[in-house]
This record gives C-alpha cells, sequence and structure tokens, in this order.
C-alpha cells in the first residue's frame, strides 16, 4: 500500500502512468469497467492476430513455402 501511496504523490512521468493516475481517481464501477473494456479489446486483437497468421500459413503453404509438421 505505501508504493500505491507514494505512487499517487509522485507526478506522473510517463503517459502509463498519468493514465493510472487518472484512473485512480474514478469511482470503483468505472474502474471495473474499464478493466473490462480493456480485457475484450485484448481478445480482440489477439483473435485478429490468430487469424492473419492462420492466413498467411495457408497462403504459404499453397504456394509451397510452407510444409506441414513433422
Amino acid at each position: 500500500m505505501e508504493k500505491l501511496e507514494h505512487r499517487l504523490t509522485m507526478t506522473p512521468t510517463t503517459p502509463f502512468d498519468a493514465a493510472l493516475d487518472v484512473i485512480d481517481r474514478l469511482p470503483l464501477d468505472d474502474q471495473e469497467a474499464i478493466i473490462e473494456i480493456v480485457r475484450k479489446r485484448i481478445i480482440d486483437r489477439r483473435r485478429r492476430e490468430i487469424a492473419d497468421n492462420a492466413q498467411a500459413t495457408l497462403q504459404a503453404f499453397r504456394e509451397g513455402r510452407a510444409a506441414l509438421g513433422q
């Protein structure tokens, strides 16, 4: 808790610190909503990465640049 209090009293040094300071001042319900929004965005980003990688792998296989695992 001491580290958190110390961080709250310091001037933010990075955009990340500034964002955390803003979030710390929000009501708990809003903080929880932010967590859920960020979690869903991360999931969506990972899904897109997986889909892009799958598409690239299929294309490479069709072009003979990739082979099945052995």
